[in-house]
């Protein structure tokens, strides 16, 4: 167990009194780890986590925290640029045929994962048409109709039917490459976590949440040669530390109460971009009553979205207007979300044969929180909204490991989400489609018009748009951005 580890575990067990000690004083028990002082060789970085990630496999699990890290460790056949263009990775070049139907990827000489096996396309192979299509059942690799390698270096990808976005699922935190000589073994769907991380990407888990350059990537050489991810739960740690190390904070791992604080701080930058992702109240609608429409919708009128804007992500991004991000290039602007109306949601819920027993309560659900502050405040202003249609909504906190279990198993009702990126929008699409023959084959083509079924029948509810803030040290330069590879970050 490192020092850092030791320290992070013994504030946790602090009592509240030493809240009241200088932050500096509270990281002297820190100062014999190397990389959390500010004398420390420039080249490395901590990025403190709330929580620990249950699976780095990025995609797989769809967390902040697994994009975060994971993207560090793995590789996709391509990558995204700022742009959202595909351009190479662990495939140097791909030649597509005049019917949109075959890619033939061209693998990069010298791959090699970080326990020295060689990278071939048999893993290509394993990762794309078993790992992920037995992983990722959501991603829409029912497509693909063949995964072939035609040699060591080259991978023939054939689709049934053209798939505009099928590029852009193909990189490192929708799709990592993984390696068949770690993951192929009976039952590996069952419990992707049992496998420590092993991947091809610039840096290597040298320890849990330690990350060190791999001296073996192929491509250009990392400028920082340590990154790393101390669970530190307590908000005041992390700001603690950030302060005496070099490093940044991104998105959960900063208290908004701290905002101020942050942007005053002379050596740190604050930034927050435009909004990437949907956050939003994930309905089990395979169960009852969330089988029925009316419910569901009356539960997404019952909900007022600059309120909890406000309460839960304390103003910071803007209110959801539909399934898609508002800066989407797929967003249909007719397919608009139910405004605020109590008395529609009830009028839903009668519809729906819930009347208010003696105590008012029409209907009692459970709600799964997960990990992190935001998703507190979120089930606590959804259970005062809801109180007032006559929804009794009962919490239940559980750790990131068993909500992963629990929502990839249906064993809940309602839980907060994040849909990270557009294509997580396909991904949810496809979520519902089994249960609307209507949807599925829209998923192939136009997002617009399965956006208007969506709305139609309300399968979840899209609430805000939430802006990520990082918080970074002034002379950290991620040109990638943080979920970038940090193979082109440096310290100035």
């Amino acid at each position: 167990m490192t020092t850092l580890v030791r320290f992070a575990r013994i504030w946790n067990q602090l009592p509240f009194v030493v809240m009241r000690l200088r932050r500096r004083t509270l990281l002297a028990a820190a100062t014999a780890v190397p990389f959390v002082s500010r004398s420390a060789e420039m080249a490395r970085i901590v990025c403190p986590l709330v929580a620990a990630p249950a699976v780095l496999v990025p995609g797989v699990s769809r967390t902040l925290e697994a994009r975060l890290v994971g993207g560090k460790l793995y590789r996709g056949l391509c990558r995204l640029d700022p742009q959202g263009v595909p351009q190479p990775d662990l495939a140097a070049r791909w030649d597509v045929s005049a019917d949109a139907l075959t890619y033939t990827f061209h693998l990069l000489p010298g791959l090699t994962w970080h326990d020295s096996g060689a990278l071939t396309a048999d893993d290509v192979v394993f990762s794309i048409d078993r790992f992920h299509r037995q992983l990722q059942p959501e991603m829409g690799l029912a497509r693909v109709v063949s995964v072939l390698a035609s040699d060591a270096h080259t991978v023939v990808v054939t689709l049934k039917e053209p798939f505009a976005s099928f590029l852009h699922q193909m990189d490192a935190l929708s799709a990592p490459i993984v390696p068949q000589h770690v993951h192929d073994f009976p039952g590996f769907a069952l419990n992707p976590r049992e496998v420590t991380p092993i991947g091809s990407g610039p840096f290597r888990m040298a320890e849990w949440l330690r990350l060190v350059r791999f001296d073996w990537f192929v491509g250009p050489k990392p400028s920082l040669i340590e990154i790393a991810f101390p669970i530190l739960p307590d908000p005041a740690a992390r700001l603690a530390m950030l302060e005496e190390s070099a490093g940044l904070l991104v998105g959960p791992a900063i208290d908004p109460d701290m905002l101020a604080h942050l942007r005053e701080a002379p050596t740190l930058v604050v930034e927050g971009g435009a909004p990437d992702s949907i956050a939003g109240l994930r309905l089990n609608h395979t169960s009852k009553p969330m089988d029925d429409p009316r419910v569901r919708l009356a539960l997404a009128s019952a909900l007022d979205r600059t309120g909890i804007l406000r309460d839960a992500w304390l103003g910071l991004g803007q209110v959801a207007t539909g399934p898609g991000l508002a800066s989407s290039p797929d967003r249909n602007p007719a397919a608009t979300l139910p405004p605020f109306d109590a008395r529609a949601a009830s009028m839903h819920l009668t519809e729906a044969g819930l009347r208010p027993d003696d105590s008012g309560v029409r209907l009692r659900l459970a709600h799964l929180v997960r990990p992190g502050a935001v998703w507190q405040r979120l089930a606590d202003t959804l259970r005062v909204r809801l109180q007032q249609v006559g929804v009794d909504l009962v919490s239940e906190s559980v750790t990131d490991a068993e909500w992963t279990r629990r929502v990839a198993t249906g064993a809940f009702q309602t839980t907060g989400f994040t849909a990270e990126q557009t294509g997580d929008l396909r991904q949810d699409l496809a979520q519902y489609a089994p249960d609307q023959p209507g949807l599925a084959p829209l998923l192939a083509g136009s997002l617009a018009q399965a956006q208007a079924l969506l709305v139609r029948d309300m399968p979840q509810i899209w609430l805000v748009e939430p802006a990520l803030p990082v918080v970074r040290d002034r002379r950290l330069h991620l040109p990638g951005g943080v979920f970038d590879s940090f193979a082109t970050a440096s310290l100035s």
